[in-house]
C-alpha cells in the first residue's frame, strides 16, 4: 500500500512560492543619482536610454511608455522627460525635468509627462517629501496605488545648486503597503524621499508658505539690482 501522506518537503515548497511572489519591494532611486546614459537611437536626437538613466523607473507621455530620456536638455515643444548633471542639477549629481506639451505620438494636442515605479512604503513612512523648483505651485501631482496625494510647500531647500524648495504629503494610510508611486506634470524634480516626519499642521504651512514667498521676492529683487 502507498503512503497516502503528503511529503512535507513539496508543502513547505508551495506555500513558500506565493510568499515569494508576493515579497515586498522597496522604491529605488528616488534621488536618480544611479544614472549611466546610453544613447537611444532612432529615437529623437540628445536622448539616452530612460532605464539606464533613471533605473527603476518607467517613463511616460500622456498614456505612452517611452523609452529614452533627454540628457542635459530638453524637448522644444513636445513633452518630454529629461534628465541633468553633473553639470545641472538641484541636489547631488542628476535631476529630473518633467514637461508638458505636444504630443510626440500625435494622438492629443498635449500631454503631461511622469514618471513611475513600483513597491512598497516603509512601514514608519508618514509622508513623502521632494524638491522642485516652485515656491507657489509644484508642477506635479503625485500618486500613490491610483490615489491622488495632496501635497504642501514645506519651505526652501537646503544644499541645492539652484533656488528649490520642499514639497510634501502625508502618506500614514499608505505605509507598508505596495503599490505605484507616480509623478506626473510639468516641473524639476529631485531627492524623493519618504520622512517618519509628519505633514505640519494647516497653520504651520501657511506661515512655511508666507515665509518661502517673501525669500523668492527677495531672491528676485536681488537678481534684477
Amino acid at each position: 500500500m502507498k503512503n497516502s501522506q503528503p511529503n512535507i518537503a513539496l508543502v513547505v515548497l508551495a506555500l513558500a512560492v506565493p510568499a515569494c511572489a508576493f515579497a515586498q519591494s522597496p522604491f529605488q532611486n528616488l534621488d536618480f543619482e544611479e544614472a549611466t546614459f546610453i544613447p537611444s537611437p532612432p529615437s529623437p536626437p540628445h536622448t539616452v536610454s530612460l532605464a539606464a538613466a533613471l533605473p527603476g523607473w518607467t517613463g511616460y507621455l500622456g498614456t505612452n511608455s517611452v523609452q529614452w530620456a533627454y540628457h542635459n536638455t530638453k524637448s522644444l515643444s513636445g513633452a518630454g522627460i529629461s534628465i541633468y548633471g553633473p553639470e545641472l542639477f538641484l541636489h547631488g549629481q542628476y535631476s529630473v525635468q518633467l514637461k508638458y506639451g505636444s504630443d510626440p505620438f500625435g494622438l492629443r494636442e498635449a500631454v503631461d509627462a511622469a514618471i513611475a515605479q513600483s513597491g512598497t512604503i516603509p512601514g514608519n513612512a508618514r509622508s513623502i517629501r521632494f524638491y522642485t523648483t516652485g515656491p507657489y505651485l509644484s508642477g506635479v501631482r503625485v500618486f500613490f496605488a491610483g490615489t491622488l496625494i495632496p501635497i504642501f510647500n514645506l519651505g526652501s531647500a537646503p544644499d541645492t545648486s539652484y533656488p528649490s524648495y520642499i514639497w510634501g504629503g502625508d502618506i500614514t494610510a499608505f505605509a507598508n503597503r505596495s503599490g505605484e508611486l507616480r509623478f506626473r506634470g510639468s516641473a524639476y524634480l529631485d531627492n524623493i524621499q519618504f520622512s517618519d516626519e509628519p505633514i505640519p499642521e494647516p497653520g504651520a504651512l501657511a506661515v512655511a508658505g508666507l515665509g518661502a514667498v517673501l525669500l523668492a521676492l527677495s531672491r528676485h529683487k536681488a537678481s534684477h539690482k
